[in-house]
């Protein structure tokens, strides 16, 4: 099965990193796999993926679904293991570098008001500088909620499509 969703074949190599932490990454999430697939028709794809946990070894057989080129999530065809990537690591809500529009946006503000006279642009500028991170947090979620439903609904597909698990090739 090979779609613009399903990426399905053979793990030829798995191989697990451990990142530093990283001051302003959007996840905390330190863990990377570097996975290897080919494909029924040969065609071999690499795959790097930010995950705690990856239900797949090399020799097994996986579907992956995918979002745009992104993997989001996989079925493990020969153990019958799932992941939904986007539901066990989402990217993380609250980002250290979302503070600095509101604070750049007062600072021009206090410029704006200091150099015109017009206190007036204070009624503007702070309420958006108050509601930004909270919007910035709730469209972050809701586009991890879709992401997660999306992924969802792509492996059930994959498991209704290709069955369980397998016993060929093992």
């Amino acid at each position: 099965m090979q779609d613009s969703e399903v990426f399905t074949g053979r793990v030829l190599e798995i191989r697990r990193f451990v990142v530093p932490l990283e001051p302003y990454a959007p996840t905390d999430n330190r863990e990377r796999w570097d996975l290897w697939v080919k494909a029924a028709d040969g065609s071999e794809r690499q795959f790097v993926i930010t995950s705690r946990s990856m239900p797949a070894r090399r020799g097994h057989r996986v579907a992956l679904a995918l979002d745009g080129p992104e993997p989001v999530g996989i079925v493990n065809l020969t153990t019958g293991g799932r992941l939904n990537f986007a539901r066990s690591s989402p990217s993380a809500l609250f980002q250290p570098r979302d503070v600095i529009g509101p604070v750049a946006l007062l600072f021009v503000s206090v410029f704006i008001a200091a150099a015109n006279d017009a206190s007036g642009v204070f009624l503007l500028t702070v309420p958006l500088a108050i509601l930004y991170i909270p919007l910035l947090m709730m469209a972050r979620g809701m586009t991890n909620a879709a992401t997660s439903t999306r992924a969802e609904a792509i492996l059930d597909r994959i498991e209704r499509e290709l069955g369980g698990p397998s016993d060929c090739g093992r």
